[in-house]
């Protein structure tokens, strides 16, 4: 014990840096257009709609909005705006639903400067609900639409004119997560795994049973998914990797993430993962997912993902932009060293800053142990095994880093 304690702490005196990654982060777009709930990218403009009905879009890559509240056009009682799409620079569309089962679309024909109500022309017979909640553009006359925890879509060729319904899964919430490859080959995410169609809907072939909180593709064939720790034996979230959908497939246990609710990620490269945990604290890893560091805690919970023109975007609730400029974890400075004492530590370990409000305790293999909030500044580690581990103490927006040395 002895040995594997001065091992521990000969490790303990290598300067934090060294444990520390170097990540890109996640800007806010612009705090001014308000919540996002959903958005689109077309010839390098940028359109979004809140649920209240504020319209913005952007032509300079979020530098500058033009915003417009449309509320009043609808005609629909309590409408919540949930979609937005556009065919291309004038003619888009807008889906509304309200708090019960009404629908409604706004059509514009010039860039969203006007907008006015879209009749109603739908076929029915598959639906007694219709909820629009997700408006995706195929090409530029066609879309496709899912509906609030149903298991069907409709699709328009005619750019919102009409809509035909199609009805092809069993399992009640299937169109959860979907994934527009080309016009014809379409991936969505349902309770019962993973569906693709190849052929524009007209057949669908489930390709992986394993249910998703969210999955995105990449280039061919590439498909990366995340399910949750209560789909999985041991309670622990798992990223799936697929470079042919999912006729093989590599899984990586999540074990830091142990019955945490992973919803939200991006794929970037072979190297670089983001993950989403509490609805606004960002993991990074540059191992593929076999560590993570935290990275950043947003402002708000964005609940969606897009690549869009070589640009990751996160949004809903706020618009996130992912900045490719290398920037530093958080850690504390050296004369910040006696806000968190005594280390080595055996029983308590006191917090002399009040701003801090939370904390975790991560193992050196990379597995969370304890987390909860800070009661007078303290921590109890005294049934903790001896070793060395990682205190994440949190105030406001910041995270900071401490190593820490159980004996």
């Amino acid at each position: 014990m002895k040995s594997k304690l001065l091992l521990l702490f000969i490790f303990y005196l290598i300067p934090f840096s060294y444990l520390q990654v170097k990540a890109q982060h996640w800007g806010e777009a612009d705090s001014s257009i308000g919540s996002v709930a959903d958005f689109d990218v077309l010839n390098n403009s940028i359109y979004t709609i809140s649920n209240l009905g504020l319209f913005a879009y952007s032509s300079d890559n979020c530098e500058t909005w033009t915003t417009k509240d449309i509320r009043d056009v609808a005609t629909l009682s309590n409408p919540i705006f949930t979609s937005i799409t556009f065919f291309d620079n004038h003619n888009g569309l807008v889906a509304i639903r309200n708090d019960q089962t009404g629908n409604q679309f706004l059509q514009t024909f010039d860039g969203g400067e006007t907008w006015e109500v879209l009749p109603n022309n739908f076929d029915l017979d598959c639906s007694s609900e219709f909820i629009p909640i997700d408006l995706d553009r195929i090409n530029d006359s066609t879309a496709i639409l899912s509906l609030n925890l149903a298991r069907k879509y409709y699709v328009t060729k005619d750019r919102g004119n009409t809509w035909t319904c199609s009805d092809p899964f069993s399992a009640p919430d299937a169109l959860q997560v979907k994934s527009i490859r080309s016009e014809t080959e379409w991936i969505f995410n349902s309770s019962d795994g993973l569906y693709k169609t190849i052929d524009g809907g007209l057949s669908w072939t489930l390709i992986f049973d394993k249910n998703f909180t969210y999955f995105h593709t990449r280039n061919d064939n590439e498909i990366y998914g995340i399910t949750g720790y209560y789909d999985e034996a041991n309670r622990m979230p798992v990223l799936y990797k697929s470079t042919d959908d999912f006729l093989t497939h590599e899984a990586i246990e999540l074990s830091q993430f142990e019955e945490e609710y992973i919803d939200l990620f991006v794929y970037e490269s072979e190297d670089n993962v983001y993950i989403r945990t509490r609805g606004k604290d960002i993991h990074y890893s540059s191992d593929g997912g076999q560590s993570f560091e935290f990275l950043q805690r947003l402002t708000n919970e964005p609940f969606r993902t897009s690549f869009e023109n070589d640009q990751w975007y996160l949004y809903g609730r706020g618009l996130w932009k992912w900045d490719k400029s290398l920037v530093p974890l958080n850690e504390l400075n050296i004369e910040d060293e006696l806000m968190i004492y005594p280390n080595p530590v055996s029983n308590l370990v006191y917090i002399k800053n009040q701003a801090f409000t939370s904390y975790e305790l991560i193992a050196f293999n990379g597995r969370k142990v304890e987390a909860g909030l800070l009661i007078n500044g303290q921590i109890d580690m005294s049934n903790l095994n001896a070793g060395l581990y990682i205190l994440k103490v949190f105030q406001a927006k910041e995270v900071f880093n401490y190593k820490i040395l159980k004996f």
